[in-house]
C-alpha cells in the first residue's frame, strides 16, 4: 500500500513538472475548439455580411402576421455590380476601394408606425475622391448602364431583433413574390417626374449659360445644368403605365437560391438556383431555370439598357412615343482626339440617362396559386422544363396576388457604357463626361480614373460573387 502511494505521488508529481515545464516553455495554451479550421465558419462575401440592422423596440406595423414577413422591421438593400457571366449568371467585380464609382452600395428599409422610411447609406455611396474632400455621398443609388454591366440586387429582411428572416421567406416561397417597376410615387409615398440626367451642355438655356464655340465644353453649363423631365416617362403617370414601360429601361432577372447563403458557382446552376415543383434541390433532372425557376426577388440583378430595348422589335410593339428624342439627338462635345478614321464626332446613338424611383413590392398569395401563366412551348409543341405553370414576370403581377410590403429606392444611371467607343475611346465620349460630372472630376482625370481601376485582386476587396 505504501508503495502504491509512494508512486501515484510520483505519477502527479511528474505529471506536474511536465505542465509546469511546457507552460514554461510554451506559455499557457488555451485552445478554443469552436476556432478549429476543421470547422466551418460563414465568411463575407460582400459587404452586406458585415452590416448590422438596428433592434427595434417600438411597436410597428406587421402586415404579414401569420406568415413568413411576421415581424419584419427592417430591409437592407444592396446593389453590387458585376458583370455578365454566360446566361443568367452574374459575376460579382472586385470591390477596388480606390474605384472611380461605387461598386457596392447600400440602404436600409425601416418599417414604422408612421410608414416605411427609406435611409440611404450615404458612406458607402460616397467615392474614395469624394471622402478625400469631405464630400458627402449623395441620396440615391449611383448606376452605370449599359449591356456589359450588371447590378446585383439583394434585399436582406430582418425582424425587430435582428435575425434575418431570408430562409423563413425560402421556406414559404410558394407563396410570396416580389415585383420591380418604375415607381408612380417617390420614397415619401408622393407623385414624382422620372427624369433624364444627359449633358446637354447648355444649349436648351444659351441666356443662363451663355454660348460656347461648337464642340467645345461649356465649363459653366457643366457645373450647373440640372436634368429635364424625361419627355418619353412623362406620358406614363400610374403604376399600371409605368410598369408596362419598365423594361424599356431596365430588365430584372431573379437569380434566387435554395438556401440564404448559396450562391451560384457558375457549373452547378441547377443544384444552386430555387426551382418550382417537381423539381428539388436534389432532384432536377428535365428542369431548364429559365422557366423552372421559384421566383421570389431577394436575389437578382438588373441591368440598365434602353438602347438594345428599343431595338428590340418584340418589345418595341410602336404603341409608346418619344424614342427618337433619345437616338437622333447628337452629342456636342468634340472628341478630343480623331478616331480612328480621323472622325471627332461621337456619332454613335445615345440613350436616355434615367433618375427615378424602383418600386420594390412584396406580394402574397394562397399556397398552390403561385405559379398561374403556362408554361411557354417550342416550335416542336415540348415543355421547356418540368413544371406545368410558370411564374409572373417582374413587371407584371397577375390577380392572384396581394401587396403586403412596398417601398421605394432613389436610383440615378448617371452614365451609360454604351455611350463609349471601345474601338478608340476618348475622354470627351459622353461616358466620360457623365461620369466626371457625376464624380466632381474633369473628363480627362475620370478617364485616367478608369484606365487605373483594378478589376480583379482580393487586397481588401471582395471578389468570388457570384449569382
Amino acid at each position: 500500500m505504501t508503495h502504491k502511494i509512494f508512486y501515484t505521488a510520483l505519477l502527479v508529481s511528474c505529471f506536474c513538472l511536465v505542465t509546469s515545464c511546457q507552460n514554461f516553455i510554451f506559455g499557457q495554451i488555451d485552445f478554443d475548439y469552436n476556432e478549429s479550421p476543421a470547422v466551418q465558419h460563414k465568411m463575407p462575401t460582400s459587404g452586406a455580411d458585415t452590416i448590422q440592422p438596428p433592434k427595434v423596440t417600438i411597436d410597428i406595423p406587421n402586415p404579414d402576421k401569420d406568415g413568413a414577413f411576421n415581424n419584419w422591421a427592417t430591409c437592407l438593400v444592396m446593389f453590387k455590380e458585376g458583370h455578365p457571366h454566360g446566361g443568367d449568371l452574374l459575376h460579382g467585380n472586385f470591390v477596388y476601394k480606390k474605384a472611380p464609382w461605387k461598386q457596392e452600395m447600400f440602404a436600409f428599409a425601416h418599417n414604422r408606425p408612421e410608414g416605411i422610411k427609406v435611409e440611404m447609406m450615404r458612406e458607402s455611396t460616397a467615392t474614395s475622391r469624394e471622402k478625400e474632400k469631405g464630400i458627402e455621398g449623395p441620396d440615391y443609388f449611383r448606376i452605370i448602364g449599359g449591356y456589359s454591366k450588371l447590378w446585383g440586387l439583394c434585399l436582406y429582411f430582418f425582424d425587430k431583433d435582428g435575425k434575418r428572416l431570408n430562409d423563413e421567406i425560402y421556406n414559404h416561397s410558394d407563396e410570396y413574390q416580389i415585383f420591380f417597376t418604375i415607381s408612380d410615387k417617390d420614397d415619401k409615398g408622393q407623385p414624382y417626374d422620372v427624369l433624364d440626367v444627359r449633358f446637354r451642355n447648355g444649349a436648351d438655356n444659351p441666356e443662363k449659360f451663355g454660348k460656347v464655340a461648337w464642340g467645345e465644353i461649356n465649363e459653366k453649363a457643366y457645373k450647373e445644368e440640372e436634368p429635364i423631365v424625361s419627355p418619353f416617362y412623362q406620358q406614363f403617370k400610374s403604376w399600371e403605365e409605368r410598369a408596362k414601360a419598365t423594361p424599356y429601361l431596365f430588365t430584372y432577372t431573379y437569380r434566387d437560391t435554395w438556401t440564404q447563403d448559396d450562391m451560384n458557382d457558375g457549373a452547378t446552376e441547377l443544384f444552386n438556383i430555387r426551382l418550382l415543383p417537381p423539381s428539388t434541390r436534389f432532384s432536377y433532372y428535365g428542369a431548364d431555370p429559365a422557366y423552372d425557376q421559384d421566383r421570389v426577388g431577394l436575389k437578382g440583378h438588373i441591368r440598365f439598357d434602353m438602347l438594345e430595348k428599343y431595338h428590340n422589335s418584340s418589345i418595341n410593339d410602336g404603341s409608346f412615343n418619344g424614342f427618337n428624342d433619345y437616338i437622333e439627338a447628337g452629342w456636342p462635345i468634340k472628341r478630343a482626339k480623331p478616331d480612328i478614321v480621323g472622325n471627332n464626332m461621337f456619332s454613335r446613338a445615345y440613350v436616355l440617362l434615367p433618375q427615378f424611383y424602383l418600386s420594390i413590392r412584396v406580394m402574397k398569395c394562397e399556397k398552390g396559386k403561385k405559379a398561374q401563366r403556362d408554361m411557354p412551348l417550342n416550335y416542336a409543341k415540348e415543355p421547356f422544363g418540368k413544371a406545368t405553370k410558370v411564374c409572373d414576370e417582374s413587371n407584371n403581377p397577375g390577380n392572384q396576388w396581394t401587396e403586403i410590403i412596398r417601398f421605394n429606392i432613389p436610383i440615378k444611371v448617371y452614365a451609360n457604357m454604351g455611350d463609349s467607343d471601345p474601338t478608340s475611346a476618348d475622354y470627351n465620349e459622353p461616358y466620360y463626361v457623365h461620369l466626371a460630372r457625376e464624380i466632381k472630376l474633369n473628363p480627362k482625370q475620370a478617364y485616367d480614373e478608369v484606365l487605373n481601376l483594378q478589376t480583379h485582386g482580393s487586397n481588401g476587396g471582395f471578389a468570388s460573387w457570384f449569382l
